[in-house]
């Protein structure tokens, strides 16, 4: 991988290609993940600051960012990315977890907005499937550029990851599986408790002994005695 730039020894060097195994940056906190994005975005182009990225950086399962890349440029591009947009990368890296960001190009202090939210919950949900977790959403703005202080704003820290795990809209394929086959189940059982019923029926016509019909059908006494 092509390194870019590397200012001074012992900073994160930032790779053209924004792989970062050699680099070794421990993501300990938010802070860490946000100067990563923000000296990605400082260092393209000038006139790329003017437009809307996405960002995707993997961490291993020891904390250290595997590598961090662009998903998607500008806001268009943005709303149609899809779960495999997002991981189709990462995932030919060392990836327990991942951290996404974008760049709101307004200056001020970054909001997320409804959109946004709807969009993470669905990429949390979706990365539970391939075991991997979503380990925060971070906003930046053009002030987060050039700022002394960290200018983001963290889904995590305000709560929001947490508010987005305990939605139970989305389902793994796993879950999705078994609830269908808890429907299935139950359907057949249906299906089984109406062929006894009738057959305990025809046997009571019969004057059938009550143990014997308990035996065949399998149904209760109770339930054998309301047929009568």
């Amino acid at each position: 991988m092509e390194q870019a730039e590397n200012k001074n020894e012992g900073k994160m060097k930032v790779v053209s290609i924004m792989s970062m195994e050699q680099s070794r940056v421990k993501i300990a906190k938010i802070e860490d993940a946000y100067r990563i994005f923000t000296t990605l975005l400082k260092y393209e182009d000038e006139f790329l600051h003017d437009k809307e990225h996405l960002w995707v950086m993997a961490i291993d399962e020891k904390g250290y960012a595997s590598c961090a890349y662009i998903a998607a440029l500008g806001l268009e591009r943005i709303n149609m990315a899809n779960a495999f947009d997002l991981f189709k990368v990462s995932l030919n890296y060392d990836v327990k977890k991942i951290i996404i960001a974008h760049n709101q190009i307004e200056a001020g202090q970054p909001r997320p907005q409804e959109i946004d939210l709807d969009y993470t919950n669905r990429i949390w949900h979706k990365a539970r499937i391939i075991n991997v977790e979503l380990e925060d959403h971070i906003i930046i703005t053009k002030d987060s550029l050039y700022s002394k202080e960290p200018i983001y704003y963290s889904y995590k820290e305000h709560g929001l990851i947490e508010i987005i795990a305990k939605d139970i809209t989305y389902k793994s394929v796993d879950e999705s599986e078994e609830e269908l086959q808890r429907q299935r189940d139950d359907y057949a059982y249906d299906l089984l408790q109406d062929r006894n019923i009738e057959i305990a029926k025809k046997m009571l016509k019969e004057n059938c002994d009550i143990n014997i019909i308990l035996k065949v059908t399998g149904l209760s006494k109770e339930e054998i005695e309301k047929l009568k």
